[in-house]
């Protein structure tokens, strides 16, 4: 039961926080950049 609910709301989240890590790498290599 907890592996359901987890491979069911883990794939949407875990794509989720992917894209926002990746974010956050692309603005903290900006401010690199930019300084």
């Amino acid at each position: 039961m907890v592996q359901d609910v987890i491979s069911c709301f883990g794939r949407s989240s875990f794509l989720w926080i992917l894209l926002h890590m990746f974010e956050l790498c692309i603005e903290l290599q900006q401010d690199e950049w930019t300084h």
